[in-house]
């Protein structure tokens, strides 16, 4: 104790716990008692850690499981020894069920053979007092009653007080309770489970007769505390995180943030200075992981807990902060998920319509400085990217209206280093405008440049093979030419344009058409300068309390001109 507690004091004065501020022994004849004192700001857990690790607060006592295997000494895992044991319980269980087997056999024979005697013993009496002696008897018992020389000799012996009808009662109940005895024994060794069960029953009998009259003083622990890391100290929670147009990010507890329904108010997570806004929002567990993919090919990720706690009405932490993207790379896809398996695979698809499928595991090495996630050639770049999972479908969507969607089993799982495969085939100066993973619950919004759009059910669409056309989507012609992004959304939602002129129009969801393929779509966001136009859309939480634009029917012009395109097409 006295070395230990110099040990600490030791550390503290070299620097090496600098959170220690002082450290004294209160022992007494009560008990054992060290108390050591931290700096303001120091984290208990942590220092608790850094004792385990450099002072004798924890020991290790290592065992030498070494033992006799069949003659022979060898060195056995904890594993080794419990097979080992297991083989010599089943063998035990085994040889004694024989031996209990044999005597009840034994028994059962004498038994027997008393029951055929009691039931003829006028004629057993009468032949054993005509015979000249026990042997002439034995043959003569033999050979009427069909006895063996064990059964024969055993009526011979027989007292005549086992002559009474109680003697005779006992004798047919024992004979009734070792035939059920051997039936037992023969179902038990015909099986190896029952043996096993049997092994199973008698071990747990053994515990109460191993259990010592007091407590435990000793902890049996999973790992070393040595070396737990910083999750360990972290309490496992839901959290909702929000993540802004910006690149900003916070987390904040649950029950501190007031989930909303359509009719109801909109908190102030969603609405953020500088015109920024929330458009990636999920509720996730600090112990989770979110991963960060950009424009250059590259992914990152983070835990949730190391996100920086914030209230509801801050700006939140800049992500470039909380992982190192270079500077021209721009975040284009943002996913959470809890582990890396073999389960679940991270599609990514290019602005030329390259598609490309990993697994999640192969992203571990990835944390805050990035690891490739696509090569991509020159002049491309990452686009977008959905989880996907066996039996989910995807969507590629093009910026002049065509829609494609494949069954994410017809990308084959590829390394991290490959280029990709053929998505969807582009025709002329078509580029991709997006990728999404099909939900039935929710539906297809696209927006175009000029800030017409629409809404469209997945179910309008049906799977094709991967590198063709697909169908149409979108009558893409006259002032609409091209559509600059698609989400997956539903009444919950507000959509925010941000146009090239710097103007943020947000709409409802709810307020947006639902089309057919082929439809012209409304006017969604109406632009204020002449020469502007819609560059970038994101969804974010439906807020009643902020101004929004209602969208309005196409001009009879703006018909005629996408009639005559649907014509030229």
């Amino acid at each position: 104790k006295a070395d230990l507690v110099k040990k600490i004091d030791d550390l503290r004065k070299d620097g090496a716990i600098p959170m220690i501020h002082t450290v004294r022994d209160e022992s007494d004849r009560n008990g054992i008692r060290i108390v050591v004192e931290l700096k303001i700001g120091g984290e208990v857990m942590v220092v608790l850690n850094q004792l385990f690790a450099r002072t004798a607060l924890q020991s290790n006592f290592n065992v030498n499981n070494l033992a006799l295997v069949d003659g022979r000494p060898m060195l056995l895992t904890l594993k080794d020894m419990l097979v080992h044991y297991i083989a010599h319980r089943k063998e035990v269980v085994t040889r004694r069920t024989r031996y209990d087997l044999r005597k009840a056999e034994e028994r059962a024979h004498i038994l027997l053979g008393l029951k055929i005697g009691l039931e003829n013993i006028d004629e057993v009496i009468k032949i054993i007092k005509e015979s000249a002696d026990n042997s002439i008897a034995m043959d003569e018992l033999m050979r009427r009653f069909g006895l063996t020389q064990v059964q024969a000799q055993a009526i011979i012996d027989m007292r005549l007080g086992r002559l009474s009808h109680l003697e005779s009662a006992k004798i047919l109940e024992e004979l009734a309770d070792l035939e059920q005895k051997i039936a037992y024994y023969k179902d038990l060794l015909a099986d190896e489970q029952k043996i096993l069960a049997v092994v199973d029953d008698e071990t747990k009998n053994l515990v109460p007769s191993l259990v010592p009259k007091d407590k435990r003083r000793s902890k049996i622990v999973r790992e070393e505390l040595g070396q737990a890391t910083m999750e360990d100290f972290i309490k496992e929670e839901e959290v909702v995180v929000l993540i802004s147009n910006k690149g900003f990010a916070k987390r904040i507890p649950t029950e501190e943030y007031e989930a909303q329904g359509r009719a109801g108010k909109g908190t102030r997570t969603t609405r953020l200075q500088d015109g920024d806004f929330v458009d990636h929002m999920f509720v996730a567990s600090t112990h989770e992981y979110v991963m960060f993919v950009t424009n250059a090919g590259k992914a990152y990720y983070t835990k949730v807990f190391e996100i920086p706690e914030a209230s509801k009405a801050a700006k939140g932490t800049s992500v470039k902060n909380i992982l190192q993207i270079e500077t021209d790379e721009k975040i284009t896809s943002i996913i959470n998920f809890k582990e890396f398996d073999d389960e679940h695979f991270l599609m990514m698809v290019t602005r030329e319509g390259v598609v490309k499928k990993v697994s999640l595991r192969n992203f571990i090495n990835a944390r805050a400085r990035g690891i490739r996630a696509l090569f991509l050639d020159e002049g491309d770049e990452l686009l977008s990217c959905e989880l996907v999972e066996d039996g989910d479908d995807v969507m590629i969507i093009t910026q002049l209206g065509r829609g494609l969607r494949i069954d994410q089993a017809s990308v084959r799982a590829m390394g991290r280093a490959a280029r990709g495969v053929r998505g969807i085939r582009l025709r002329g100066a078509d580029k991709v405008a997006g990728l999404l993973k099909v939900d039935n619950e929710r539906r297809i919004l696209m927006i175009t440049e000029n800030g017409q759009g629409k809404q469209v059910h997945f179910s309008e669409f049906r799977v094709h093979g991967r590198a063709t056309q697909g169908q149409r989507i979108y009558t893409i012609g006259g002032r609409a030419k091209s559509i600059v992004g698609v989400l997956s959304v539903n009444d919950d939602f507000d959509v925010v344009c941000v146009t090239l002129m710097g103007q943020t129009i947000r709409v409802h969801v709810e307020q947006i058409s639902i089309q057919g393929r082929a439809a012209a779509g409304v006017r969604v966001a109406s632009m204020k300068f002449d020469g502007d136009r819609i560059v970038a859309i994101a969804s974010t939480e439906r807020d009643d309390e902020e101004e929004v634009q209602v969208p309005e029917a196409l001009s009879q012009e703006e018909e005629q001109e996408i009639a005559q395109v649907e014509t030229d097409d």
